[in-house]
C-alpha cells in the first residue's frame, strides 16, 4: 500500500467522507483520488456509495477490512527504534523530522507521477 493510499484510509478513520472532502484535505486532484479509491476498493478496503441526501456526491467509507488495516498498522510501536528515538537530542529530533518530511514529500511526488502514467 502506498503512503497516499494510507493517508486516504486515515481520512476515513472518523467516518464516511465525500470524495471531494478527501481530495481537498489531502491536497490532491480529484482524478488522482479517483484512481486511488479504485485501487482501495478493488482491495476491499473502502466502500463507495451515492450520498442519499445529495445524489451528486459520492461518500467513501472504510470497509471492515480497511478499518482493520489502519487499526492494526503500527509500524514502529514497541520497537527498539522508538526507544532509540527517545534518546535523541532536541536538535537530532528536529533534523530527523525535517529529513523524514523531505522523504515523504519526495515519495508523494513519485506516487503522483505514477498515478498520472
Amino acid at each position: 500500500m502506498t503512503l497516499s493510499q494510507r493517508r486516504v484510509l486515515g481520512r476515513l478513520r472518523d467516518g464516511p467522507r465525500s470524495a471531494g472532502e478527501i481530495a481537498t484535505g489531502l491536497g490532491i486532484s480529484s482524478p488522482s483520488l479517483t484512481r486511488m479509491l479504485t485501487k482501495l476498493e478493488e482491495r476491499g478496503l473502502i466502500l463507495r456509495a451515492l450520498d442519499k441526501s445529495d445524489r451528486r456526491r459520492i461518500l467513501v467509507e472504510l470497509s471492515i477490512l480497511g478499518r482493520r488495516s489502519i487499526e492494526d498498522h503500527r509500524v514502529f510501536s514497541g520497537t527498539s527504534l522508538v526507544q532509540a528515538a527517545k534518546n535523541l537530542s532536541a536538535a537530532e529530533r528536529r533534523n530527523l523530522t525535517e529529513s523524514v518530511a523531505t522523504l515523504v514529500h519526495l515519495a508523494r511526488e513519485l506516487e503522483e507521477a505514477d498515478a498520472v502514467d
